[in-house]
């Protein structure tokens, strides 16, 4: 059944809340977490996007002591908020855990962070050393609606690297769950290729991929940033790709540039199920 109404809860305080330090504070356990709304000032006036993303450096969240999604604040900007069409708000960042596109209520609810199963859930953020008189601020949209933690959506940033230009293969991405969404931090690129068990998931015109999302998946591609595939883009839970279960998985990329460069991935995983421990 599919849960009627959210509110929004007020975060005990988080602290220490200084330049260089690591801000933290435990969620309270009974509702379920839909998302959560971090309120940020620099200097006494509210964070507008630049200064958001050079203050948090890094947001995580733990579940019984293990990171189960860590991003920082620029790719929660760049991807969970104007990629899937949520603006940004001067003081503000928005960290959606239930996904609020999905065309069925019972999926996004579904994927809503529930507490009654788990001793404890954390949140952290590092701020930068050159911020200038922070203050950092948590409150929560939740359902007053008590249950286990189930499907989770967990999102990590890989770091990958190539010292040539030309083709090259990722196949070591941490394969923990279903592949709802993956993010490569490299423009400099002009192809793409994804397979699952040898079998192509995409390929084709890289340009096309995201053209597509924007058409038929109503998704706003940052394509001066970031290359997107999404096999999640219809806004259906049963799409996402089954990468873990899978003998092999890996991307293969023709790359115009040397370097280094992220990849950012968004799974579905139920990491307090019997076989996930």
């Amino acid at each position: 059944m599919s849960e009627l109404f959210n509110y929004k809860l007020a975060l005990p305080s988080m602290a220490p809340v200084a330049a260089g330090k690591r801000a933290s504070v435990q969620l309270p356990k009974g509702p379920t977490y839909h998302a959560i709304i971090l309120k940020h000032t620099d200097d006494g006036s509210a964070a507008n996007e630049a200064t958001t993303k050079a203050n948090l450096t890094n947001i995580r969240l733990k579940i019984n002591g293990t990171v189960r999604w860590e991003l920082s604040a620029t790719r929660v900007i760049d991807l969970l908020n104007k990629y899937y069409g949520y603006a940004f708000k001067d003081g503000y960042l928005y960290i959606p855990l239930a996904r609020q596109y999905f065309d069925s209520p019972s999926e996004t609810d579904f994927l809503a962070w529930g507490t009654k199963n788990v001793r404890t859930i954390q949140l952290e953020v590092d701020i930068d050393g050159d911020a200038t008189d922070p203050t950092l601020d948590a409150e929560a949209v939740v359902v007053p609606v008590e249950r286990d933690l189930g499907g989770i959506v967990e999102c990590f940033e890989n770091a990958q690297s190539t010292a040539t230009t030309g083709n090259m293969e990722i196949s070591d991405l941490p394969r923990i769950g279903q592949l709802l969404g993956l993010h490569i931090g490299n423009t400099d690129m002009d192809s793409l290729e994804v397979k699952l068990n040898q079998v192509d998931v995409a390929n084709g015109d890289l340009n096309a991929l995201q053209h597509l999302y924007e058409w038929e998946g109503e998704r706003d591609p940052q394509n001066t940033s970031y290359y997107h595939f999404e096999p999640c883009y219809k806004n259906r839970l049963a799409n996402a790709l089954p990468i873990r279960s899978a003998q092999d998985f890996r991307l293969k990329l023709n790359v115009t540039t040397a370097g280094s460069f992220p990849v950012i991935t968004e799974q579905l995983t139920n990491p307090l199920a019997p076989s996930a421990q």
